[in-house]
């Protein structure tokens, strides 16, 4: 399932194209919007279902003191951003997860990868291009020690969410790769701000996770601080019941992250809470508890309302929610409670966008905490 809106709207995406041997580059070329049936709650290209989720939204939260608008937290320079999507190898990628695992001497430089620039075509054609960057100029990019968002002081700070597939061993390796990379590049050029939380020494830095809830946060700083081990981490953040996708993947960011110091961040919304939405809409949840996730309800519905996002939802949301339809999966709340009938797509993108909205305002609010700091989510 995709996530983060944000970076499908950035006019730029960075693409690294993988690792460890493999140096290839498919051609590129962008369909019109897939097309997918009407569904109940959706009228037409797009709009009623997703004006009616913004409208519960207004209603339900526009009456409380709103607070700073939730920035797209994206690094930028130049016809770069940093979303990035790691292709598999034909090689055992659980070797690199075992190698991890033994070894606390992993190389904090990723082996091998090729790093281009996709420029966009927004012309009838369609046909967007590749343009090759330095990878020694993609490290200091996304490390943010290129002095572009230092915001006026000595270091870079926001945030940087790196793709992922989540069953994928090797993605899993290439991120904990940059994480350890990140970190060196980091220390070795100190001076990132004030730390309130940020860890991993000089580099003031930690690693969200959407695939830990937020109610679960102690558990990870537990782990990072030494208290608990890795198998006692994975049971305090009911990893197989919440996230259910392979946690001996994910490992070696863990290992690193204790390695490092680094603190791992709990960014996503509590099943508790998405359940609610994913039945009755953001009407179904409480103004006190949406307010936890939706730290600006003003921008959050400002956001949602530029042709870019209503693309987004056009490429992304809708053949996700025919994918899930297609498969069964609809007939069910995210928290195992059963449903009489298929979730409308209203319901099902209200509870995209609230997944989505917890993640940034989470981000936001340790960067905000941790003044030149920088964030590292793990995204997918």
């Amino acid at each position: 399932g995709a996530r983060a809106p944000a970076a499908a709207a950035t006019a730029a995406l960075l693409v690294l194209l993988a690792a460890r041997g493999v140096d290839e580059v498919a051609s590129l070329s962008l369909p019109p919007p897939p097309s997918s049936p009407k569904v109940a709650g959706d009228v037409g290209g797009g709009g009623v279902g997703r004006r009616a989720a913004i409208a519960d939204m207004g209603s339900a939260l526009l009456g409380g003191t709103t607070t700073t608008t939730v920035a797209a937290l994206m690094t930028s320079s130049p016809g770069i951003s940093s979303a990035a999507a790691a292709v598999e190898t034909t090689e055992t990628a659980k070797a690199a997860a075992a190698a991890a695992r033994s070894s606390s001497k992993a190389t904090s430089t990723p082996s091998s990868f090729s790093v281009y620039s996709v420029l966009p075509d927004a012309s009838a054609s369609l046909s967007p291009s590749l343009k090759s960057v330095p990878p020694s100029k993609f490290l200091t990019t996304i490390a943010m020690t290129d002095g572009r968002n230092n915001g006026g002081g000595g270091g870079g700070g926001g945030a940087l969410w790196l793709g992922e597939h989540h069953p994928s061993f090797a993605d899993h390796a290439l991120q904990a790769d940059f994480i350890r990379a990140i970190h060196e590049e980091r220390s070795r050029k100190a001076g990132f701000g004030k730390k309130k939380g940020g860890g991993g020494g000089g580099a003031n830095m930690a690693i969200g996770l959407e695939q830990v809830q937020r109610q679960f946060q102690d558990g990870l700083d537990a782990y990072v601080s030494g208290r608990i081990t890795l198998d006692e981490m994975r049971g305090r953040v009911d990893w197989d019941r919440r996230w259910i996708w392979s946690f001996e993947a994910y490992e070696p960011i863990f290992v690193a992250a204790r390695e490092l110091g680094v603190p791992l961040i709990a960014l996503n919304v509590d099943s508790e809470d998405l359940g609610p939405v994913e039945r009755s809409g953001l009407p179904g949840l409480s103004r006190d508890r949406l307010g936890t996730y939706i730290t600006d309800p003003v921008g959050f519905a400002e956001f949602a309302a530029p042709i870019s996002y209503r693309t987004y939802v056009d490429y992304v949301i809708r053949p996700s929610y025919a994918m899930h339809r297609d498969m069964g999966l609809l007939r069910a709340t995210i928290s195992g409670q059963r449903l009489d009938e298929d979730m409308t797509f209203r319901n099902f993108f209200s509870g995209r966008i609230l997944w989505d909205e917890a993640m940034a305002s989470r981000a936001h609010g340790w960067c905000v905490d941790n003044p030149g700091g920088l964030m590292v989510g793990l995204v997918g």
